[in-house]
């Protein structure tokens, strides 16, 4: 679980929301991507006496850097060929050969079920019924100056994917069904 015990942060790591370079610049444990459950069935005690934090990220902006992720030939975590820390990107075959408002389609249908975690809403990660239950959530572009001015901690990003801007990617149509597949990431945001 990504728990510091210097900073006394335990962190909810969102897939695809820097969660990577926040568990390295805060030396957090544990490291992986698991809901607010687990930490608390797991660290009672610690979830009781240290503060929760999540990163959340522009849903829209979420769903290209996974994509853009996904189809790397090399990332921090994964590669084409499968030599890298997690092998290949489960998805990777798949949206090399999908152009991306194809997939939105896919998955608005029901069509297509992707495996990395990045795929999943944010929420999922950090609310019990429509209740955030961390302490404090910080958006992404935020989140440096937000491990300098509280805890004095420098933040390098690493595991980034190119970036993109959503409008120059995605057509309407799938703005909209984005918007509807991902609403209560968009309330969190």
């Amino acid at each position: 679980m990504p728990i510091s015990h210097k900073y006394k942060l335990i962190f909810i790591h969102i897939a695809k929301n820097a969660g990577t370079s926040l568990e390295d610049a805060f030396e957090m444990t544990d490291s992986g991507h698991k809901t607010w459950q687990y930490y608390k069935e797991t660290y009672s005690s610690e979830w009781n006496a240290y503060k929760k934090i999540a990163v959340v990220r522009n849903p829209f902006e979420r769903f290209i850097s996974n994509y853009y992720y996904s189809i790397m030939d090399k990332s921090f975590h994964h590669s084409k060929d499968g030599n890298a820390r997690h092998g290949k990107h489960p998805d990777y075959d798949f949206c090399k050969n999908t152009e991306i408002n194809h997939i939105v389609d896919l998955m608005f249908s029901g069509k297509a079920s992707l495996k990395h975690q990045g795929w999943q809403t944010q929420s999922d990660y950090i609310t019990d019924n429509g209740k955030v239950v961390v302490d404090e959530l910080i958006q992404i572009e935020n989140l440096s100056e937000w491990a300098k001015i509280n805890y004095d901690v420098d933040m390098d990003i690493i595991n980034k994917s190119k970036d993109h801007f959503y409008l120059d990617i995605l057509n309407l149509d799938s703005i909209l069904k984005l918007r509807t597949m991902y609403s209560s990431d968009f309330d969190l945001y």
